[in-house]
């Protein structure tokens, strides 16, 4: 997570690879699903130059261009994840990106009722809601114990 910084300003996050990403990278990516494609068509439409790449290990090209299996097999560190998976399912996709240093996720709330469910949880068996983040000094922690998250 090394581009997200504080500022010159105690306190103050850098927020631009959210806010003005140079890369997005779709994880879930599907013919079925309208995530990717309207996120790649709406960067396009409005003449952004950010780039867009899909990610799901089940395909090789979705929409008239590539789809990579992983994270790490983009051609760039993309600046936001957005999980285009049921959120439940978003909990390796976020310990994903944060291994590969990817300083923004997206998790789309639709789906999730309030307080949760037992299948919500991430790959080490933690509750959804309790994310590893960028914490003070750069370590690694959870939500839980005072990390960085919005949402």
């Amino acid at each position: 997570m090394t581009d997200v910084a504080e500022t010159s300003e105690p306190g103050v996050i850098d927020l631009r690879p959210l806010f003005a990403p140079r890369s997005v990278a779709v994880v879930g990516a599907s013919p079925r699903s309208w995530i990717a494609e309207t996120v790649r068509n709406n960067l396009r439409s409005m003449g952004s130059s950010t780039r867009c790449h899909f990610v799901n290990p089940n395909h090789r090209e979705l929409h008239g261009q590539p789809c990579y299996p992983s994270l790490g097999d983009l051609p760039e560190r993309p600046d936001v994840v957005l999980v285009a998976l049921n959120p439940w399912r978003a909990g390796p996709v976020t310990e994903a990106a944060a291994a590969a240093g990817v300083p923004a996720v997206v998790i789309p709330g639709g789906g999730v009722v309030e307080g949760g469910a037992p299948e919500a949880v991430g790959s080490e068996g933690e509750p959804f809601g309790d994310v590893v983040v960028e914490g003070e000094g750069g370590r690694r922690r959870r939500n839980s114990e005072g990390g960085r998250r919005m949402g």
